[in-house]
């Protein structure tokens, strides 16, 4: 059976772990159209601390990876710490042969619960069949910066002063 058939690939879904890297270096050349410079696989996989990816391994090639954030959410007056999906490919060869699931039905084991905000109209079709339902609808988001990627910038090059954070 070819591994682009319907058919299950013979895989091992892992934890991401540093010696994945070259392979998703691979995987990102061959299925993803976001940056895949050096600073931003680094930083997306080595250094980013709340970052987690899991990959699917069929020998030494990555075939399929699912990242997530850790983030807590608000629900009601609750908080509580969720890892929320996003890029969740797939090598092309072997998409419709249930890859994708399987990556995301690890991720579905691990403690913390899963949470999705937006997709791709395959991904929202997907979610409810393996149990996900929605919780609420997102009204409002945050970006997570610190002051200085917010203070705006004099015409000479030199930091506003009315927004204090970091170094310029």
């Amino acid at each position: 059976m070819s591994a682009g058939s319907r058919g299950r690939v013979a895989l091992q879904i892992e934890r991401f772990r540093p010696e994945h890297m070259p392979a998703v270096r691979q995987l990102a050349d061959a299925a993803y159209r976001r940056p895949r410079e050096n600073a931003f696989q680094r930083w997306a996989f080595l250094e980013g601390p709340t970052h987690r990816a899991w990959v699917a391994m069929q020998d030494d090639s990555c075939v399929g990876l699912l990242r997530a954030f850790a983030r807590t959410y608000r629900f009601g007056d609750d908080r509580v710490g969720c890892l929320e999906t996003f890029d969740w490919y797939v090598d092309p060869v072997h998409r419709r042969s249930a890859v994708g699931v399987r990556i995301l039905r690890a991720a579905m084991e691990e403690s913390e619960p899963l949470v999705n905000v937006g997709g791709s109209p395959d991904t929202l079709a997907l979610l409810p069949a393996l149990g996900w339902r929605t919780l609420d609808r997102a009204t409002s988001f945050a970006l997570p910066l610190d002051g200085s990627a917010l203070r705006p910038r004099c015409a000479d090059g030199s930091a506003d002063s009315r927004v204090s954070g970091g170094p310029p």
